[in-house]
Parts: structure tokens; sequence; C-alpha cells
């Protein structure tokens, strides 16, 4: 029993009632900040149809990221259904899940849409990527923990489902010009490099080249750059130059798959334009001829 006056047990009693919004207040706000963020909502909604046995089949309603922005946009907690990323052209680099929050089901797919490998509960970390590599996929789904096991997904399943027309992503492509001296220019139509993952992947695992086609490589800035070809099936020329668009040096016929390191000397480049074995000699192009573009 209190010997306190009423008026101080109900001062007290105030005080303590305060204190105790209080520390309710800041117990919600800090379990708010910590929440992981919900990934932005898709502007367009993607129905997937995966086939059962005896002719059932179930749907899935994932969030569709089409373009180089919604592709690199973070993670973060999926949306209900899940997320599907739709590629420009086959790759092997897989799927970055280092801003996923909490872990998720990757569902790699070819260009005909089936089913190549289906990793499940792979938890968020900045150096795990899920991939099938030498076999390229197209397309990548990401669902909630052990959602692809509900869905049906297995290796081999073949999904269907229809783009909209504004969900084709196209390859970036920019018109690299030559100007070797005393020789007809020549055009490259170049796809562009311009991330590091882009870079990482370059031409790995592509088989051909189109006739007057390459990859431009852009780094963040100038420095000394070298190259290796490992997963690379083309042999290729590497022309090196520099900040000014001026060639620094070219690497003839690099072997396919060779490990060890390709450069042109202890000089500066900023970009890298690679080209079917044999375009560097069979045009003129050397050290110190010139070069032109402009970026998409």
């Amino acid at each position: 029993m209190s010997n306190k006056p009423p008026t101080a047990l109900a001062r007290t009693g105030a005080r303590t009632s305060m204190a105790g919004l209080v520390l309710t207040a800041l117990l919600l706000g800090c379990c708010s900040r910590c929440k992981p963020p919900m990934a932005k909502p898709p502007a367009t909604v993607l129905a997937v149809r995966v086939p059962w046995t005896m002719g059932s089949s179930t749907t899935l309603r994932l969030g569709l990221r089409a373009s180089y922005s919604e592709r690199a946009a973070v993670i973060g907690r999926l949306p209900a259904g899940g997320l599907i990323y739709v590629y420009p052209r086959d790759r092997a680099l897989g799927v970055n899940l280092s801003t996923a929050a909490r872990p998720v089901d990757v569902v790699l797919l070819d260009a005909q849409r089936r089913v190549l490998r289906v990793a499940v509960s792979v938890p968020p970390s900045r150096s795990q990527r899920v991939t099938e590599a030498p076999r390229l996929h197209r397309y990548a789904i990401l669902l909630p923990s052990k959602g692809s096991q509900k869905a049906g997904l297995a290796v081999g399943v073949q999904v269907s489902f229809t783009l909209p027309d504004n969900a084709h992503p196209q390859r970036v492509l920019t018109a690299v010009n030559l100007h070797p001296n005393r020789r007809p220019s020549v055009r490259v139509m170049a796809e562009v490099a311009l991330t590091e993952s882009e870079r990482t992947m370059g031409l790995m695992w592509r088989t051909h080249l189109p006739p007057g086609g390459g990859m431009l490589f852009r780094f963040e800035r100038s420095y000394f750059i070298s190259f290796w070809m490992k997963n690379t099936l083309i042999s290729l020329d590497m022309i090196f130059f520099n900040d000014d668009f001026v060639v620094t040096g070219v690497v003839h016929r690099a072997k396919p798959k060779d490990e060890s390191a390709s450069h042109v000397g202890r000089v500066n480049s900023r970009y890298v334009l690679e080209v079917p074995a044999g375009f560097a000699r069979r045009n003129g192009i050397t050290r110190g001829t010139t070069v032109s573009f402009s970026l998409p």
C-alpha cells in the first residue's frame, strides 16, 4: 500500500501511461523501419500458365520486369505473386539476389519457355547469383520460398504466357564508325555493355556474331584494361581506344576459352570493341585509328 497522496499517485500513473505510449510508439517505429522494403509495385502483371498432369494447369500472376530500369530495380520483398524477368537475349549470367529481402525460389527458363533450373529458398547474398551455364536462359521467375513446388515448376516443364507489345526488350545497339588512315571507314553495329554485369557477361557462350556485329564495352574511367576469353566460344579481335576516341592498340585473334590476360600494353583505355577475328587487319585498324559513335 503506497503512502503517497492520491494526487501524487495520479501524476505517477499519468507519467507511467505517457512513458508506455512513448515506448510503444518507438517500438512500432523501429519495427516499421526494420521491415524490409517492398519491391516497387510492377506496372504490368503477367499471367503465366503452368501445365499440370491430366490436362489441368495453374496460373501465376507475376510482376513483369522487362525494361533495363525494371530489371535493375531493388528486389526487396516480393509482391504477392512473384516477379518475372525478361531479357533481350539469351544469357548465362543468372540472377543477382543481392537486393532480395528474404530467401526466394529462382526458376530459369530458356527462349522456348522451358524450365532449365529450379533453385529453392535461395538466401539473399551480394555474391549469390543463380545460373545454369553453359545453358543459356531468357527468362527468370522469382517466387516466395517454396513457391515453385506449390506451382508445380520443375525442370523440363514448359510454361506459356503472352508478352504485351511494349514488353519485348530490345538489344541496345549503337553504330561504331572506325576511320583507318588511307582506308575507307567501316561501321560495326555493336551491342553496348555499360554496367559491370553486362561487361562481365560480354560475349560468353555465343556461338557466332552477326555480320557487321560486335560488342562495345564502356568503362567508368580510363585506365589499364585487360580482358580474358573465359567461356567465350568464338575467336575475337579486341580494339582498345581512349577518351579521345583514338585506338590505343589491337589484340588480334584472341583464342576461345583462353583465360590468360589480353591487353595492348601499359596504356590507358576507356573503351573496348570486340569484333570477329580478322576484322581489324582486314580493315586496316591499327593504333592511331580514330573512332566515332554516340551512345543511345
